[in-house]
C-alpha cells in the first residue's frame, strides 16, 4: 500500500538491500476505486467469501463535489509510486488488477517475473468480489456522475 512506505521509509532501504522484486498492482480505473470504497463503507466490509450469497442491488453515491478531486489525488499517488520504484532500482513489474481478472496468462507472467513454478492457470481465490454489476447500476447518481466528468480526462472511465 502507498501509505505504507510513507509510514516506513525503511522498507524501501529493505527492498534494495534483500533486493525485493516489486509486483506494482494497480487499479487502471480510479472511479471503480472511488465507487469500492463507497461499497466497502456502505457494507462495512471489503470481502465476501465465495460462498457466501452475494449481494445484490447494493447502490451508492459518490460525492460530486469532492470527486474530481479524488479522482486527481488518486492519479498522484499512482504516479508517484511509479517514479519511485523507477528511481529506486528495483526490479519492479506493473500490473493492473482488470488485466489479471481478464487474462490468466498475466499469473504466468507474474510467476515468471518472481521466478515461481506455474501450472498456467488461474489461481482460486476464497473471496468473492462484492460489486459485480455495472456502474449504471450500482451508481445511484451515474447522471450527476456523468456531468461531473464530462469534458475532463476521467470520462474514460465511466462505463
Amino acid at each position: 500500500m502507498y501509505s505504507h512506505l510513507r509510514r516506513y521509509p525503511e522498507l524501501l532501504a529493505y527492498f534494495e538491500i534483500h533486493r525485493v522484486r516489486i509486483i506494482h498492482l494497480v487499479r487502471q480505473n480510479p472511479l471503480d476505486i472511488l465507487i469500492s470504497r463507497a461499497v466497502k463503507r456502505k457494507l462495512d466490509q471489503a470481502h465476501r467469501l465465495a460462498n457466501e450469497p452475494p449481494v445484490e442491488g447494493l447502490q451508492v453515491e459518490l460525492n460530486t463535489e469532492t470527486l474530481l478531486r479524488k479522482l486527481q489525488i488518486k492519479q498522484r499517488k499512482m504516479n508517484r509510486a511509479r517514479n519511485l520504484l523507477r528511481w529506486s532500482g528495483l526490479r519492479q513489474m506493473e500490473v493492473g488488477y482488470e488485466e489479471l481478472q481478464k487474462d490468466p496468462s498475466s499469473f504466468s507472467k507474474l510467476c515468471r517475473f518472481l521466478s515461481i513454478k506455474s501450472d498456467g492457470n488461474m489461481p482460486e481465490s476464497k473471496f468473492q468480489k462484492v460489486r459485480r454489476e455495472s456502474q449504471t447500476k450500482v451508481l445511484k447518481n451515474y447522471g450527476e456522475v456523468r456531468h461531473v466528468l464530462e469534458g475532463t480526462r476521467y470520462l474514460v472511465y465511466l462505463e
